[in-house]
């Protein structure tokens, strides 16, 4: 297993990847992941529709519990929109495994989408790509790039954090686990990732 200088090294690595130089708005899908800051919806769809024609919005387990009309008035009102087909919302997740398995679902759907966008609280977001990655690869889907957009508001939890450093803590435990991918996977991925067009 990894240190956890290492550890950090890598998961600092995933929030610098570059938003992939290839996407075009009409195939991508905007992956938001709730949770407990009430920031990372209105925040996360400040790039919709302009980077992703899609906004998929995750469920969470009731901490809080979004529902899908609060979720559409959260999102009208930060992108100043009416409703819009494009807009799918999970009811209930129970972990961050079942809302990447319903994203894979969706990309399933929706062929035409190659490109997801990754928005969640900073200290979040690389779990949450490694994660999607290992349902990608558990679902055999070929042809999907990954963007990591992590949200960086002034009241989030920064790298010196607890909730950074419980991170740091479960990538490795998922990643034995099998529910996350490896950083060996990741950077493959990557490899992959610089030649698809």
């Amino acid at each position: 297993m990894l240190n956890q200088n290492k550890i950090e090294k890598s998961v600092k690595k995933i929030l610098e990847v570059p938003f992939w130089t290839g996407a075009k708005p009409e195939d991508s899908a905007i992956l938001i992941l709730p949770g407990i800051q009430g920031y990372r919806i209105p925040d996360g769809s400040k790039i919709w529709p302009s980077k992703g024609k899609y906004l998929w919005v995750a469920g969470t387990r009731g901490d809080p519990s979004y529902s899908r009309p609060k979720i559409l008035e959260m999102i009208n009102k930060q992108t100043r929109k009416s409703y819009n087909p494009n807009i799918e919302t999970q009811r209930f997740a129970n972990n961050t495994v079942d809302q990447m398995m319903w994203a894979t679902e969706l990309l399933k759907e929706y062929e035409n989408v190659n490109h997801v966008i990754l928005t969640t609280a900073l200290y979040h977001t690389s779990r949450c790509t490694l994660t999607l990655l290992k349902a990608i690869e558990k679902q055999s889907l070929e042809g999907v790039v990954i963007s990591p957009v992590p949200i960086i508001h002034s009241s989030g939890p920064s790298f010196d954090s607890q909730e950074f450093q419980e991170e740091l803590k479960r990538i490795p435990l998922y990643q034995e686990k099998g529910d996350v991918a490896t950083f060996k996977d990741w950077n493959a991925y990557l490899k992959w990732r610089k030649n698809f067009t």
